[in-house]
């Protein structure tokens, strides 16, 4: 008998949690992707200009920086607006002009137009969703198929096909 490095009953808890937890996350991928898609219906536009690149995060030996915008309202009062996503390379350059996106009566919540500000964490819960929902299919699968096996062998204590004493 060999050493087996996952048992079956782990295997099979392993492929329902993985799969459990990428459809989660296709779930909150598909809200962040409609949250994104009701605020760009809501939103008005402005031409803006980046106005500097703000410190967000520091990765090893590098910086993130993430864009820092102002734009004049349709209400005339001028709004400085530091995104939320991060980038390397830096996505704008200082000087730049852009659009941004925001809520009439919440300007301060105002996003700039490219794809990565729009639709990162859509984009992110999608990818990990389909990766671990994928994979927990595979085990599942995978899971199934071992035990079918073991059934069918009459030497693993399993059923004999066609004996039916």
């Amino acid at each position: 008998m060999y050493l087996r490095v996952i048992s079956d009953r782990n295997l099979l808890i392993l492929g329902r949690v993985w799969f459990t937890t990428g459809l989660c996350l296709v779930a909150l991928a598909l809200g962040f992707g409609g949250q994104t898609g009701v605020f760009l219906m809501r939103s008005v536009t402005a031409t803006g200009t980046i106005v500097r690149r703000s410190p967000s995060i520091k990765n090893t030996n590098r910086l993130l920086d993430a864009p820092t915008f102002s734009f004049t309202a349709e209400d005339g009062e001028s709004y400085t607006v530091t995104s939320g996503v991060s980038t390397i390379p830096p996505e704008f350059a200082i000087g730049q002009k852009v659009k941004a996106f925001y809520e009439k009566y919440h300007p301060k919540s105002a996003k700039l137009d490219s794809f990565w500000q729009l639709w990162f964490l859509s984009f992110l819960f999608g990818i990990l969703g389909i990766f671990f929902t994928g994979a927990g299919y595979v085990i599942l699968q995978y899971q199934r198929r071992r035990a079918q096996q073991h059934l069918m062998n009459p030497l693993s204590g399993g059923a004999i096909p066609g004996n039916n004493l």
